[in-house]
Formats: structure tokens, sequence, C-alpha cells
């Protein structure tokens, strides 16, 4: 409708300014990546998290987040030490969180978002903190908690005046204790790395390591703080993504053979054959991700100083400007028949991968974020939803559960999984 011309819509105290075109695009991802740009995603997250209040982060330091491109390499640089500890995590995550209501000839009624939600997080934990605090009952629990009281807090804010963030917020971050017990059992993890030798450091593949390795200087609060700050940054659109996952496979049944047939190549547990190997799957997720696209936006970014586009558009200071998520994705040049659900967009007729792996980003697939840098643990995320699908479909049948409601529920800029979302499952018989 705008003719690719950009449009503001008003969100609260701050308009977003959607932009479309190819030259559009390009400059706001050029001026993203600027060492002193006037566009700002620490910004952004500042302004969706509230650092201050779910964070009880201070005002000069309100959200302490470790620079993006360093968890990005250290990510990728240890994921194949990785691939083992998420393999038996997802396993385990399954296994304790894979329950429903009993049907009857085996099966069960599982609620969609709440197993997500638990499962993402066991894997999340994994990376952040690592094995030994990750599998801590106690800590688990409790930042799931923390998480649960932030989200609380964060949906009452879009509906409170300012004045009231700091009371509401003291009620809601604290009468579970989620947030203080997450926070003092990392405190006590980070003091007890850094009381140890460097040779005992160096064992650690972990955010939480290289965190504390680039925060030399600072306290164990604030490397606590920057901790709750990433779990709190990855908690949401991952396991909605999961969840996404899950139901298209028990909804689109005609892709399973195939991809339980590809599957079976990478059972000697090569991480190169999961990571590289398996281009029906990197489909299939990328076709997922295209039509659940999570967020109404992508690429935003907080304008700090005024901001003004190569052809006259211009920007006031504290709004955001992004990119229409949906419209790009559903684009009719990029895609045939982009309405339509086609597993297999992404794989040749001879079974090759014709185009993209599922973390590749462009202008037509925003998924990941800025296509000049990207989302520092897109390639975690991505081999996350490999091993969870595949242990999906190797472990269980499964059928979409009947319910009269849309899979899909709107919320302020989010496209989530309906909270009431349900699939049946069944353990699957092993082959012979």
């Amino acid at each position: 409708m705008a003719e690719g011309k950009p449009f503001a819509t008003p969100h609260r105290d701050r308009f977003l300014l959607l932009v479309s075109t190819p030259e559009q695009i390009e400059e706001l991802a050029v001026e993203s990546t600027r060492k002193h740009s006037k566009l700002s995603s620490q910004g952004i997250m500042v302004d969706t998290l509230n650092p201050e209040f779910t964070l009880n982060a201070k005002k000069e330091d309100p959200a302490g987040f470790i620079a993006p491109n360093l968890l990005k390499h250290k990510i990728r640089k240890h994921l194949s030490s990785m691939y083992l500890p998420m393999r038996w995590t997802v396993e385990d995550a399954f296994r304790k969180e894979m329950k429903g209501k009993p049907l009857g000839d085996g099966w069960s009624r599982v609620p969609l978002c709440y197993v997500a939600n638990r499962i993402t997080a066991r894997m999340n934990n994994l990376l952040l903190v690592g094995e030994n605090l990750a599998s801590n009952p106690t800590f688990f629990e409790s930042s799931i908690q923390f998480v649960t009281d932030a989200t609380i807090t964060l949906a009452f804010f879009n509906h409170i005046p300012k004045i009231l963030y700091r009371p509401i917020s003291f009620m809601t971050m604290n009468w579970s204790g989620g947030r203080s017990k997450a926070k003092s059992l990392l405190m006590s993890e980070i003091s007890k790395r850094r009381s140890e030798s460097s040779e005992e450091q160096g064992l650690y593949k972990d955010c939480m390591q290289w965190v504390i390795e680039s925060s030399r200087d600072k306290s164990t609060e604030y490397i606590a703080r920057q901790l709750l700050s990433l779990t709190l940054g990855g908690a949401h659109q991952q396991p909605m993504f999961a969840a996404f996952v899950l139901y298209n496979l028990c909804l689109h049944s005609e892709y399973i053979e195939t991809l339980r047939a590809e599957i079976h190549t990478i059972r000697d547990n090569e991480f190169d054959k999961l990571n590289n190997g398996t281009p029906y799957l990197d489909s299939f997720l990328r076709e997922v991700g295209r039509l659940n696209p999570l967020t109404n936006i992508a690429l935003p970014r907080k304008v700090m100083s005024p901001f003004t586009f190569a052809d006259g558009t211009y920007v006031p200071k504290h709004n955001w400007i992004c990119v229409p998520h949906t419209p790009l994705m559903t684009l009719p040049n990029a895609y045939s028949n982009p309405e339509t659900f086609q597993g297999f967009r992404f794989v040749d007729t001879e079974g090759n991968r014709s185009t993209s792996r599922f973390w590749d980003m462009s202008r037509e697939f925003p998924f990941w974020g800025n296509p000049k840098t990207g989302c520092p643990a897109r390639y975690f995320v991505s081999l996350n939803m490999k091993m969870m699908a595949i242990h999906f479909l190797e472990s269980y049948d499964f059928r979409v559960a009947k319910q009269a409601i849309r899979p899909t529920f709107s919320y302020h800029v989010l496209e989530m999984p309906h909270p009431l979302l349900a699939i049946e499952i069944r353990a699957r018989k092993p082959e012979a």
C-alpha cells in the first residue's frame, strides 16, 4: 500500500518508521554497523527490556551487554565442542519436559508453548552458564521464574504511565524471588571461576566465561547482571520458534518420511554432517521461519540523534526505524506462491541445497536481523533447532490436537504461537 515509501506507525511514546526498498534497507544496515552510528540496537534492548527495572541495573549502566561480535565469534568457534553436550541436553530436556495429559493408546496431549519454553531454556542455559550450573534444578527453576516475572512486568509497562514503573516492578520482580535466587547462584559460580587458575578457566566454553574474560575489572554483580540480561534477551524468540517448528512438523506430515530418511544419514553424530549436510531439514526450518517471523518488524534500531535518509526522509530522536517482516518474506518476485508453505522450497529436485541454509541472511529473509551482521547466536540457534527437530522426529509419532483456536496470537509487535496451542504425541517404536 505504501508503494515502497517509508511510513510511520504510532506506538505509545514513539513512532516506528518502516522502510522497505533495497536502497533504504541497505542504508539502514550500513548505518547500523558504523562505529559512531546514530542508530542503536542497544537502545532497542533498553526500550524493550527496561533493565533498570527488570534487572535492577544502574542508570549509568542500564544494560551491560557484552559486545555482540565477541559472542558471535566465540559461539561459532566453539560450536563443534559443544555438540555432544547439546545433544545430551536435548535428549534430557525432552525426557523431562515433553509430558502431557494421557489420551489412551499411548497418546498424550502436550501444551506446546509450555514445553517449548522449558526445553529451549535448558538449551540456552547450557550456552550461557555451562553444564555445571545449567544442570542445577534450583537455578533452572529460578531462571524460568525470573523470565516469567520480567515478562509480566514488561506487559504491565505497556499499559501504565512511567511514573508507576518502579512500584509495579518492585512487586512483580520480587514476589517470587526468582531474580534474586538466579543472581545469587550466578555470583557464586562467577566467584568460583575467578578463583581458579587460567588452565582451569580455559576448560569452560560458555558465555559466562567469555563475559568474565572481557570484564576483568568489573564486579561479580555486574557480570551476573549481564548474564541475566542475556537470559532475558534470549528467552522469548527461540521458544516461540521451537513451538512453530514442532507444530509445523505435526501439521505437514507429507515431509516427515523424507526428513527421517535424511537424518538417518547422520546417526553417527558427526557435527559437520548435522551442521552442513541436512538440506531438507535446513529448508524446512527456513520455511517455518519465513511464514512465522515471530515479530511484525525486523532490524529495529533506535534513533539516538536525528537521522536523515538519502531520499530526504527525516527521523527525529528516540523513534525506531525498522523493516516490515512478513511483507518482505512473502514478496512474489522472491518466492513463488509466497503464502503457501513449501517445506522443501530451498532444495532442488536432486536434493541439493539450492539457495540458502537456515542461518543465511538476505534482504528478503530478515529473520536474523541486519544482513550485514546478523544475530550473534544464529549458528547456535540453528544447530539447536535441528537437534530438537531430529529428536522429535526420531522419538515420537505426532499429530495436531483438535482445538478451536488460531495457531498464532498477536501482542504488541509479536506474532507468537497461541498460548493454548497443543499437539498430541506418542513414543515411537524403535526401528528394527
